[in-house]
């Protein structure tokens, strides 16, 4: 009896609650319910005693600080990744392992060589990764399209090109990317100190890493050499981007169109033809652009730059495109060709306009009538005579 009440007072405990006779609990329980039942009233006397011990602290503490008097210390808050911060560049980090980790990048001595393509690296670690290379050991495979990678880390990232996903935000400016590497990049463009200077030229960077990859262009040092054409780039991310020309894989896939590029960058650029962005303004008239290329020929005609000389009459333009399409005046080049009438013409344009002749295609719809014309300048003329129309009538 004096079990079944002390089972009851325990139960009674755990669920906060007074248990009667009335309650229609089971006469009964076997062993091993019995157990857990005083494993679990014993938890939590545990809990109650670890809480209570809390509170006395806290009350304690809270009475020590409220006698002692206010002073304002400027109060300096670090982060704990700024603890081991790198001698040679301004990264740090958490643990002084990963700084000399990180440093040994920095060892121009330290280094070990893939036997296989010859290749250098500072890590063994990084060597155990290039391997899988030469092994072909690409485990991850990405269900939308099919393409393999070494790491799952890579696979992670690479998904975020289906999905959109874009979970790294800069603090400054609240813009989103999918990958570390195009975050930092971004970054750049809030620092305007430009404290990495070339030793070889008169340029400087806001970033370390794009000194370095600018120090490449003074050195005939490119170790990455396509097997295909023998071509040899700086980096193995332009190799792998030029080997796409040979295999004509074009990885990334726009989720809107179904149009597929060789190019992230490409993809990314295509993507705001879809949404409507044009995140490159012109400072002088806020025009929007696609892209910085598409800006920087803009300011041109703001600042009078016309660096597109004819060799011919000497005649200046903004744009490399402008002064080839000027050059066919004097050439008499007609490299545009109607496939079914034979009819040449100097510009794109031309033949798309001759085109319709052809196929009967009016593009150009009046808004009040509806009738179609095959040019636009013939519908301007047309919407003139609604005008003169109704001039009469008034």
């Amino acid at each position: 009896m004096d079990q079944e009440m002390q089972l009851s007072a325990m139960l009674s405990h755990l669920l906060s609650q007074e248990i009667t006779p009335e309650d229609s609990f089971p006469k009964y329980l076997c062993t091993m319910c019995v157990t857990t039942l005083k494993e679990s009233y014993n938890f939590k006397i545990l809990c109650e005693k670890s809480h209570h011990l809390l509170e006395n602290y806290l009350k304690a503490e809270t009475e020590i600080h409220s006698k002692m008097p206010e002073v304002n210390y400027p109060i300096k808050c670090e982060r704990v990744l700024e603890k081991y911060k790198c001698s040679y560049c301004p990264k740090a980090f958490k643990t002084y392992k990963h700084l000399r980790r990180h440093e040994i990048i920095h060892d121009s001595n330290r280094k070990v060589t893939c036997k296989i393509c010859g290749k250098s690296l500072k890590q063994n670690a990084y060597l155990d990764l290039h391997m899988k290379i030469h092994k072909q050991e690409k485990l991850y495979k990405c269900t939308v399209c099919n393409k393999s990678f070494i790491q799952s880390s890579s696979l992670t990232i690479h998904r975020r090109i289906h999905s959109g996903e874009k979970p790294l935000n800069c603090i400054k400016c609240n813009k989103s990317f999918r990958t570390i590497s195009a975050l930092n990049q971004h970054k750049d463009t809030h620092n305007t100190e430009k404290k990495y200077a070339c030793d070889m030229c008169d340029k400087s960077f806001t970033a370390l890493r794009s000194l370095r990859f600018h120090k490449k262009t003074h050195t005939d040092n490119k170790e990455f050499i396509c097997f295909i054409c023998g071509k040899k780039f700086m980096s193995s991310s332009l190799l792998k981007v030029h080997n796409r020309s040979h295999t004509g894989e074009k990885p990334f896939l726009c989720s809107v169109c179904g149009k597929s590029f060789f190019r992230s960058m490409h993809l990314i650029i295509h993507m705001r033809s879809h949404t409507g962005d044009k995140p490159h303004v012109c400072k002088h008239c806020g025009k929007g652009f696609k892209q910085s290329s598409d800006l920087n020929v803009h300011m041109r005609i703001h600042t009078g730059e016309r660096k597109n000389v004819c060799n011919v009459c000497s005649k200046a333009f903004v744009t490399s495109s402008a002064l080839n399409k000027h050059l066919r005046v004097h050439t008499g080049d007609r490299p545009f060709r109607c496939t079914i009438c034979d009819k040449a013409f100097s510009e794109s344009y031309g033949l798309v306009k001759h085109t319709r002749v052809h196929t009967g295609e009016k593009p150009y719809k009046c808004s009040i009538c509806s009738r179609g014309f095959s040019q636009s300048t013939n519908m301007k003329k047309h919407m003139n005579t609604h005008k003169e129309y109704s001039g009469e009538n008034s």
